[in-house]
């Protein structure tokens, strides 16, 4: 269940911003949401800072991107932690199988550094 739900917020995430970026006739739905948000929470705020709000929003756009596809990813790793994985000497993966531990290498494996923690075999998968 937890894979599934990481793979709707990947998918989600993933053709939102091909709506958003790559389609102009159509446009991304949660983009729109988040863009139509945050203009209304700055105007109800202070109608002095609107010049705020595109950049916000842009911002808020691009961080719900991201973190929808680590946190996704670690929703697919996480089943998987530690019995699907190698750890390098010192580390204990008991101690290494939370959620955090799954954002972890969700990070390290998207921006392609290491926290020390390999899958087992390359055909294992998730």
């Amino acid at each position: 269940m937890l894979r599934i739900i990481g793979a709707v917020l990947i998918l989600t995430a993933i053709c939102d911003v091909f709506h958003t970026l790559f389609h102009p006739v159509k446009q991304g739905a949660v983009s729109d949401w988040i863009a139509r948000h945050v203009w209304f929470a700055i105007r109800h705020l202070s109608t002095k800072s609107l010049t705020l709000a595109g950049p916000l929003a842009f911002i808020t756009i691009v961080l719900y991107w991201v973190a929808s596809v680590i946190v996704g990813f670690a929703l697919i790793y996480l089943p998987s932690l530690p019995h699907s994985f190698a750890y390098v000497a010192g580390l204990r993966p008991d101690a290494l199988a939370s959620f955090l531990e799954a954002l972890d290498v969700s990070i390290s494996s998207l921006i392609t550094l290491s926290s020390g923690v390999y899958p087992n075999t390359a055909g294992s998968g998730c």
